[in-house]
Formats: structure tokens, sequence, C-alpha cells
């Protein structure tokens, strides 16, 4: 499908995957928050679903899913790195 979608429109699918970056680094910066898809999306310019299709595309995984697993990446950094307790 990418490949496809880079034959037929080069500069979309760059421009996508600048988009899916900075749905990616946002999370990735902000771990500890809470999203709702259309945040996700507004962040994207996309739509929910086209950024959940994409993102599941080029990740393997939904962005609420990637979300999950920063969070639970960066739970267990700070309770093993930093010495807080799952009470913190």
């Amino acid at each position: 499908m990418k490949l496809y979608l880079e034959c037929m429109h080069p500069q979309t699918v760059n421009q996508q995957d600048s988009r899916l970056e900075k749905v990616k680094r946002f999370i990735d910066e902000n771990p500890q928050e809470r999203y709702i898809p259309v945040q996700l999306a507004e962040t994207a310019e996309l739509s929910e679903k086209y950024l959940r299709c994409l993102f599941k595309l080029h990740y393997g995984v939904t962005p609420l899913d990637y979300h999950k697993q920063t969070r639970m990446n960066y739970a267990r950094f700070l309770l093993a790195e930093c010495g807080h307790s799952i009470k913190h």
C-alpha cells in the first residue's frame, strides 16, 4: 500500500510520514498525558480514522496502542531508574 501511494503521490506520502512522526514525537515527549483520538488527529491534521489507519500501516500499532506502550515503558522507567513507588 505504501509503495503504491509513493508511486502515485510521493509528496503526499512524505507529508503523511512527517505528520505521523509529529504524533509519535508528541506521544513520546508526553507519555504521562492522557489523549483522546481527536487530539492526536488534530496534531497530525488528519481525520481520526485516517490517522489510525496510516499510523498502524507505518508503525504496526494504532496511535492509542502506541501511547499505551509508551506509558507502560515510562512507568517501568520511573519504577526502575528513579526509585518511584507505585503510589507515587
